[in-house]
Parts: structure tokens; sequence; C-alpha cells
């Protein structure tokens, strides 16, 4: 049980795109999968995809505040390394996290809004945004520091 919950969290890096090995999906890399997706080119609808994103939110029994942590962190973390934009949804799914996940609050604010602004999130009007309201949240909320 506590093997498969730890792996659960695991984002898994193919080791050679061009002989895929790696079979099946942890949840760390569904969620972060649905975040990268090209919905556009997959021609599905924006709501529908954003719907589906807040869906597993919502599902906190399988998405659980650990998976969610680890997904946004590698997310962010990929953004970092690869100069890489951030996905349409992310800013979003950070803010939803902030009203279903109180603990982790202060991941957010402390690890994750700073990690975002040495990224340059501030350079997409739509993120910067989305950066500025989820920071404000987390201010209502009575989040400590989150000035700084």
């Amino acid at each position: 049980g506590n093997r498969l919950q730890r792996h659960a969290l695991i984002f898994r890096d193919e080791p050679d795109p061009e002989n895929p090995v790696l079979t099946g999906m942890t949840l760390c890399e569904c969620f972060v999968f649905l975040h990268k997706m090209d919905f556009a080119a997959e021609e599905i609808p924006k709501r529908r995809y954003l719907d589906v994103v807040r869906l597993c939110l919502d599902d906190e029994d399988t998405f659980t505040d650990t998976v969610v942590r680890e997904a946004l962190d590698y997310i962010s973390g990929t953004f970092l390394a690869e100069d890489a934009t951030l996905p349409l949804a992310y800013m979003r799914t950070i803010i939803l996290t902030c009203s279903k996940h109180e603990s982790l609050h202060n991941w957010i604010c402390h690890l994750l809004l700073p990690r975002l602004i040495e990224g340059k999130v501030y350079v997409d009007r739509r993120q910067w945004e989305g950066w500025m309201r989820c920071a404000r949240m987390l201010e209502t909320n009575g989040v400590d520091n989150v000035q700084k």
C-alpha cells in the first residue's frame, strides 16, 4: 500500500523517447499530462479541458494534496529549467488548489509563487493575473508573509 502511494507521486522521464519502455501512468504523470496536453490540437473545447482538471482536484481521495503538490512542483521546475511557458490551466489549478487543499497554502506561498517570479511569470499577462489573484487569495486566508 505505502509503496504504491509513493509511486503515485513520481514523474518518470522516458529514458529514450524514440523507443519508449515505460508503461502506465502514475497519478502525478496523469495530472502533468493533463496540463501539458494541447487541447486545441486534440479538438477538445477549452471549457471541457478546464473542467477535467477541476474534476481531478475534486477527487481528493485520488488526487491527494501530495499528488497535486508533486505535479505542480514538477511543472514549475520544468518552467524554470527549460525556459518553457506555463500550461494554460496552471495558475487556475493553483487557485483551485488554494480553495481545496488548505494544507498546501504555505508551500504555495513560500515556495511555488517565488519560484514562478524567478521564472518571470509576469511576462505572460494572463499567468501574472492568476499569480496576483492567488497571492491575494492566500493573503485573505491568513497565510503569513505573502507580501514578501
